[in-house]
């Protein structure tokens, strides 16, 4: 999501989400740190990175709950409308995500082109 992001800063909004933690006495903050040096190393920075302050059990019951999924990573991938296009649960990033990523907006710029030409 870091190179898509990066490659297409107008069309996409990459958000993580960080599910480190456990929900025991430390906090989340307690992990920002961290979780800020990982991203960092990555390029994440031009991403909205959140550190979830809820437990990972609650956080997977929920997922598991709205989007049919039972573990991480999670991928969902929505569209300008807000509706969901696809839910990817421990697909390979280049062979099927990305790949996936670039056709919806290639479809969602020819549908505009088409739409503004009309």
């Amino acid at each position: 999501m870091v190179q898509l992001q990066q490659e297409h800063p107008e069309d996409i909004a990459a958000i993580s989400l960080n599910l480190d933690y456990s929900g025991d006495s430390d906090a989340p903050a307690d992990y920002r740190e961290e979780v800020g040096g990982f991203l960092n190393s990555i390029r994440a920075s031009a991403m909205e990175n959140v550190v979830c302050g809820d437990s990972f059990d609650d956080v997977m019951a929920t997922f598991a709950e709205n989007f049919q999924t039972d573990g991480v990573p999670v991928v969902l991938v929505y569209g300008r409308d807000g509706k969901l296009l696809k839910s990817f649960n421990g697909e390979a990033y280049d062979d099927e995500i990305s790949p996936f990523v670039k056709t919806a907006l290639r479809q969602e710029s020819e549908s505009t082109s088409e739409a503004s030409s009309e």
